[in-house]
């Protein structure tokens, strides 16, 4: 129990709901519960406070991964400015991009969109 590793490992909610369950009981220290789960006393203090605070075991986030520069619209655009001239250097998309979306965009996000809807 004194050599926990701390490898930052996600627990499961299950487990998250054992240990819980565990804290509730009278007489249960977060040591015991270490030795039982082999889950660090600070983790079992966050997993009991974030119960607390939200009523459920994990955290669900409200929006995952990082906001969108481009919309659909913008998309279809640069899209359209491709299939208009298939020659067009990235920075003639970045600057069209700023003049007609009003969106500036770095070339490597535009490369990598076009990429992503199939585009080499």
């Amino acid at each position: 129990p004194n050599d926990v590793i701390r490898n930052h490992r996600q627990i499961p909610e299950k487990v998250k709901k054992v240990i819980l369950n565990m804290s509730s009981k009278p007489g249960v220290k977060a040591k015991d519960i270490q030795w039982l789960v082999d889950v660090h006393p600070v983790t079992i203090s966050h997993i009991c406070h974030v119960y607390r605070e939200t009523d459920k075991v994990v955290r669900t986030p409200t929006v995952i991964g990082r906001p969108q520069i481009l919309n659909g619209l913008d998309v279809a655009f640069l899209e359209g400015c491709v299939k208009q001239q298939p020659d067009i250097f990235l920075n003639g998309l970045k600057k069209l991009m700023q003049e007609v979306c009003g969106v500036n965009v770095s070339p490597c996000t535009i490369h990598q969109t076009l990429r992503q809807r199939g585009y080499t």
